[in-house]
């Protein structure tokens, strides 16, 4: 039995070895090599011109396809930012960097978990010289939000007889940044904090010479920016006169992400939570957009998110925030209270909250004594139970999250 256990593995080891190694053609001689080799251990030489023949030929074969194996480098060409769920379309460059021509390359992309790829996975190609490449498109899928890098490339030449295969594995430098997921079909109750803004976007957007936002009239001097002539008064004081507007004061927000999990949690498990939380975060910043706001304070957890302008947290920051969120010790939420009491910014509060327990009412206090308007999304996914009791500023929902964005096993 001992030596059944010994030879089933290591017969499998050898079948997946000669799978991957040997094209039709070479598995073809293999099994005749194999028929030819009975007689010839029987001392019998009617075939064992043949057993030369057939051998000859597979090691010529294996030297030269070792020799003549490329060496390709792989340069991937696309956006660098793409959202959780979308497509992206990539342009791959390879290039010959050995001293030997490549013939009869194939390229496909090795199996990857965090992306699904396109209808087409095999390129084949020409003869390759050396300095020379080849470019092909394809596109590929993000299933889960974060820093990715780009899915490794199967080079595989079958050349010169198409009897063995050679497959090397090539990484791609860069990376692609995927923004949290987010619903198409979702709705926010932003307008509930902010009944003005409840209407449609369009009549909230300042018009240029509109009677609302018109202040005064004044005598024109060289290097002052016109809006709009006042020509009535023009012709009546036979001087130009420009009309000056009240530019609207966009109402800024301070956005409040919790990624803080519960300890007891690894913070490297897939959480379904933490994803349907940063979803609603970036759901949040487009729901704020389309209302006329602008983040001026953006906190990932306990920290804030960095950005170029000074001033306020453009979008692509604040994605690019969220994309690179990580789950923080529950611990830590202290530091965002202290936050709070002291460096938080004027505006309105917008807390994503995980879930309610006693630190997070804490939380909430802590916004209300500080005199600021606020509101609070409860995110809830799953089998999530909704607390029975809550703030009225804090509204509950239940957040759509497909199942490879989830966190979920795959």
């Amino acid at each position: 039995m001992s030596v059944l256990r010994w030879a089933f593995p290591s017969f499998c080891a050898a079948y997946r070895w000669a799978d991957s190694r040997l094209t039709t053609g070479g598995k073809w001689c293999g099994l005749i090599l194999l028929i030819c080799s009975i007689p010839v251990l029987q001392a019998s030489g009617s075939v064992t011109p043949l057993f030369a023949m057939f051998a000859s030929l597979m090691l010529v074969s294996a030297v030269a396809n070792f020799a003549f194996r490329p060496g390709l480098v792989v340069k991937v060409n696309a956006v660098s930012a793409v959202h959780c769920g979308d497509d992206v379309a990539i342009n791959v460059h390879v290039q010959n960097r050995r001293n030997l021509t490549a013939y009869d390359v194939e390229l496909k992309f090795a199996p990857d978990l965090d992306f699904r790829p396109g209808t087409r996975c095999c390129h084949r190609f020409g003869p390759i010289e050396r300095g020379g490449g080849a470019t092909f498109d394809a596109t590929l899928r993000p299933r889960r939000r974060g820093v990715l890098a780009w899915p490794k490339l199967e080079v595989t030449s079958t050349f010169p007889f198409h009897l063995m295969r050679t497959t090397s594995i090539v990484r791609a430098p860069g990376e692609l940044i995927v923004y949290p997921f987010r619903p198409p079909d979702v709705w926010l109750p932003i307008g509930k904090w902010f009944p003005t803004l409840a209407a449609d976007a369009a009549e909230t957007l300042p018009r240029a010479g509109s009677s609302s936002d018109y202040a005064s009239s004044r005598e024109y001097h060289a290097g002052m920016s016109v809006r709009r002539w006042d020509y009535r008064s023009w012709a009546r004081l036979n001087r130009p006169v420009v009309r000056e507007y009240d530019e609207p004061k966009l109402k800024r927000v301070i956005l409040i992400v919790d990624t803080f999990t519960p300890s007891g949690t690894g913070l490297d498990e897939p959480n379904g939570q933490f994803e349907a939380v940063l979803s609603a975060a970036a759901a949040t910043m487009d729901a704020c957009a389309w209302h006329g706001m602008v983040i001026e304070q953006m906190f990932v957890g306990n920290r804030e998110a960095a950005n170029a302008n000074p001033l306020t947290v453009d979008e692509p920051a604040g994605l690019e925030a969220l994309a690179r969120a990580d789950p923080v010790s529950e611990s830590a939420l202290l530091k965002l209270l202290a936050i709070v009491r002291s460096s938080l910014a004027a505006g309105f509060v917008i807390a994503v909250l995980s879930r309610w327990d006693s630190l997070r009412q804490e939380l909430c206090s802590e916004l209300r004594q500080q005199g600021c308007p606020w509101g609070a999304l409860l995110i809830l996914h799953g089998a999530d139970p909704r607390p029975a009791t809550l703030p009225e500023e804090v509204i509950a929902l239940e957040w759509p999250m497909p199942d490879f964005v989830a966190g979920e096993p795959r």
